[in-house]
């Protein structure tokens, strides 16, 4: 039975064979599960329910798709602070990354074998902290709409994605090719990512990217979880 105090997941479209796979993590969790087989009512209830988490199945109106990124994500949205998640087979995957710059958080193959799942579902319900640490990044100018390959700095990183330094006007929803060099490692974390924001703090130096993480490539995704983990703050001088 599912407690009082027990957060809300949402899932969204048909999704009976992913909720059967997921079903023990939930359970485990102390989540509870509602659902809406329609994406319109879907938006309804992300505007005016509070949720901690949203799974959504990927369709091919991607009108579907925002009408619930934009209902979660306007600022008197209830659930304005859950993650939205799509969940694509690989087969629509290109189409897919498409929404990770309008709102999408992170995509995730539903056929995935269950450690993978519940892996990916456990980092979700549970905050990712943002870890300030300044890592050289280099990055093909041409993905990102510059010229050359270049080199930045980012400010800060969680497993989701990273804020990045650059002084320069990148393309929102550019999705790039990174290679990210941390201390202690001995080849660099490589992957995909999708920019996801402009930052530009009012009265601050520090200008920028927010970027959201497709993939990794090998251990990377391990490997970036391992640093975060064991880095520390360095002492203030």
């Amino acid at each position: 039975m599912v407690g009082d105090g027990a957060k809300r997941v949402l899932l969204v479209g048909g999704l009976e064979h992913f909720e059967q796979r997921a079903a023990g993590f939930f359970k485990r969790q102390n989540l509870d599960v509602q659902r809406a087989s329609d994406h319109a009512i879907a938006a309804q209830m992300v505007a005016e329910q509070q949720f901690s988490l949203c799974l959504v199945e990927y369709v091919d109106s991607d009108d579907s798709i925002r009408a619930v990124i934009q209902a979660a994500r306007n600022t008197k949205s209830s659930s304005k602070r859950a993650p939205l998640v799509l969940l694509s087979r690989p087969e629509h995957l290109d189409q897919a990354e498409d929404l990770l710059a309008q709102g999408i958080g992170r995509i995730l193959n539903p056929l995935a074998s269950p450690s993978v799942l519940e892996t990916a579902l456990q980092e979700l319900c549970v905050h990712e902290p943002r870890v300030p640490v300044r890592l050289l990044l280099r990055v093909p100018g041409e993905d990102i709409g510059l010229k050359g390959r270049q080199i930045m700095q980012t400010m800060n990183i969680s497993m989701s994605g990273m804020l990045v330094r650059c002084d320069k006007a990148v393309l929102v929803g550019a999705r790039f090719s990174f290679s990210l060099e941390a201390p202690g490692l001995a080849s660099p974390i490589t992957g995909r990512a999708a920019i996801a924001r402009i930052h530009q703090e009012s009265g601050q130096r520090d200008q920028g990217f927010g970027s959201r993480f497709i993939r990794f490539e090998r251990d990377g995704r391990e490997r970036l979880q391992q640093f975060l983990s064991s880095w520390e703050s360095p002492p203030e001088p």
